[in-house]
């Protein structure tokens, strides 16, 4: 289930950012599909205990990752973006605030990389 959601949120970046294909070869795209299952994990995470922690000390720990891989902030956004666009779209109703509050979070973390 993990790796189709994390498929899923790939796919919805690659729709967000058309561009984003461009900017990223086979096989990065297939870093961040693994780095997208990572990512489900850690948002299971703080859905299930409710600690945002989760995601963002785990996003501040993503940061030098995706900068030796040239990954650029506002990529990072597009992937968390559609890492939202696929949660929601297989999570229940009740699970959607949470979600969004949770990606709102570390997407805002992660913005603050992007000025440094």
């Amino acid at each position: 289930a993990r790796e189709r959601l994390a498929r899923l949120a790939l796919e919805a970046s690659l729709r967000i950012d058309p561009t984003f294909r461009a900017r990223y070869d086979d096989l990065a795209l297939r870093r961040i599909l693994r780095d997208d299952d990572r990512h489900i994990e850690q948002l299971a995470r703080a859905l299930e205990t409710g600690e945002e922690r989760f995601v963002t000390d785990y996003g501040e720990h993503i940061v030098p990752i995706y900068r030796r891989r040239d990954i650029r902030m506002n990529d990072y956004v597009t992937i968390l973006g559609g890492l939202r666009e696929a949660a929601l779209s297989v999570l229940p109703g009740e699970d959607a605030g949470p979600t969004t509050q949770l990606i709102d979070r570390w997407i805002e973390r992660v913005r603050h990389h992007r000025r440094l």
